[in-house]
């Protein structure tokens, strides 16, 4: 089997797209090709797959990452990739820790889910919906490096009753509605990670209402104080999600900002996900009487789906490669 042959088996077996490195690795593990004495097998797969790109060949897409990494799918998975954000995920997957034998690597876009289900743990009024980095048209561009969020929430805080022709006009009181931006992160263990994710954070949520970073596993103990100040001087809010995403813990809760909406023109302009978004959002806002229930009914369809149970949290983790904690079962 050509080594060419080899990446079209690979790319073909599953819906997701890959680094050059880990198709190479596939291969190998699949004993697909014996590169023999081969020093750069590596570098060989990643030659083959730009070939596929600048010969053309229709069997083979890719797809650039928000690190400026491109990944590789087969073609006949376009619409599945680019519709499901957690099958981009090979530029944030690591390898296992070391301690959990056996354990398969998992990625930081799979913890949108968790951190979903949590904020949609304890209202129905909660919009929540991935930004894929990848799609937007400053991707390219190093100065917008760090502009996205990699989530974003609307909230409605109105009275039950509130749900007809009233919402128009509650909806223009600042205290209604808010929106809000996530960071999300695998881990966070040093002072280092922090400062680097933190001010990540800051970037990212400049235009909303509240900013967030979260992680599923943060050294609480070690960098309690540093988060801390961090909190009080630039007001990013701090969640501790869990696999088991209800068990999730507000760390340092964020500061209230008025939206920066010059920031939030710029974002929708290069992003179709965002823009597509606060789109909905002002279709909410100017809904009329007889109208609010559809409304909310087809903004809740575009925004990701909702795991609502513990046997649904449970099997999404497996399925993921989501470590779990015991204690939080």
């Amino acid at each position: 089997m050509t080594v060419r042959e080899a990446i079209l088996k690979i790319l073909g077996d599953a819906p997701k797209a890959y680094l050059p490195s880990e198709i190479c690795d596939l291969i190998i593990e699949r004993k697909l090709r014996d590169f023999g004495e081969a020093k750069t097998p590596k570098a060989t797969v990643n030659a083959q797959c730009g070939s596929f790109i600048k010969r053309n060949d229709s069997r083979v897409k890719r797809i650039k990452s928000d690190k400026g990494l491109y990944l590789y799918y087969h073609a006949k998975y376009e619409a599945q990739i680019l519709a499901d954000p957690s099958l981009v995920q090979s530029d944030k997957t690591y390898p296992a820790a070391p301690d959990k034998k056996g354990a398969k690597p998992w990625s930081e876009r799979s913890l949108h889910a968790l951190l979903c289900a949590f904020l949609n743990s304890d209202s129905d009024d909660n919009f929540t919906k991935t930004i894929r980095h990848e799609i937007s048209s400053s991707k390219d561009d190093e100065a917008q490096t760090w502009i996205h969020p990699d989530m974003v929430n609307l909230r409605l805080q109105l009275p039950r009753a509130a749900v007809c022709q009233s919402l128009l006009n509650s909806l223009r009181k600042n205290d209604s509605m808010v929106l809000s931006s996530y960071e999300l992160k695998r881990c966070i263990h040093s002072d280092n990670e922090l400062k680097r994710y933190f001010f990540q954070a800051v970037s990212n949520s400049s235009w909303a209402n509240y900013g967030w970073l979260v992680a599923l596993d943060i050294d609480e103990t070690k960098l309690h104080e540093e988060m801390e100040r961090l909190n009080r001087n630039f007001g990013i809010g701090i969640i501790h999600l869990k696999p088991n995403a209800f068990n999730s813990r507000i760390l340092f809760p964020a500061k209230y900002r008025s939206l920066d909406f010059r920031t939030i023109d710029k974002l929708c302009s290069v992003n179709a996900d965002l823009h597509e978004f606060i789109d909905h959002v002002v279709k909410l806002i100017n809904a009329q009487k007889g109208y609010v229930d559809s409304t909310k009914a087809a903004f809740r369809q575009f925004c990701d789906r909702v795991l609502k149970s513990d046997e649904e949290i449970k099997k999404y983790c497996e399925v993921q490669h989501i470590p779990t904690d015991p204690d939080d079962e």
